[in-house]
């Protein structure tokens, strides 16, 4: 084996750890936000569903498609062919649990008190702050008293924003009544 394949074969070992980490902890993520999910829904039936995953899963899914074609393409006829392959297919697994954790975080149900996103449910009234960061590329962060910040997408954000100017003015109301 010379230096090339050495290299070859310790980004391979490298790979293979951080993606089997990757594909253990999206797998726990994807099994507790069912359950946080489903059990949430179950008590409030008249939530709102944010979906705005679909673009991203379909992004993640062409590039471990594409990740899977080139490493199959290509005929390997030695030791370094055989470990490209097999970079192109864990290189195509974490796509796919990127996929899956896209899935999981760029979704969001919410009711009139708050908002459950990833795995956490957060009350309108602990929401400090609402901002849109950057020019080009716009981030959305909502930021809670205890110091917390999140970056959702646009959808997530605005629905955030509007549920957090309802929760306000009913808090008006009743302290009009």
């Amino acid at each position: 084996m010379d230096a090339n394949q050495i290299f070859n074969l310790v980004l391979l070992v490298v790979m293979v750890i951080f993606g089997s980490y990757m594909i253990f902890q999206v797998t726990k993520n994807y099994k507790y936000f069912r359950i946080e999910r489903k059990e949430f829904l179950e008590k409030h039936p008249d939530s709102v569903e944010i979906k705005d995953y679909q673009t991203l899963v379909i992004v993640f899914i062409a590039a471990a498609l594409f990740s899977l074609f080139l490493g199959f393409a290509s005929k390997p006829n030695d030791m370094s062919g055989i470990i490209y392959v097999a970079m192109f297919v864990w290189m195509a697994l974490m796509f796919i649990t990127y996929a899956v954790d896209a899935f999981i975080k760029r979704r969001s149900i919410s009711n009139d008190d708050g908002f459950l996103y990833d795995l956490n449910f957060y009350r309108y009234r602990s929401i400090k702050k609402l901002s849109v960061n950057g020019k080009l590329f716009k981030k959305y962060y909502i930021t809670f008293y205890t110091g917390n910040d999140i970056l959702v997408s646009k959808n997530i954000y605005l629905n955030c924003e509007n549920g957090h100017r309802n929760w306000k003015n009913r808090k008006k109301d009743k302290k009009k009544k």
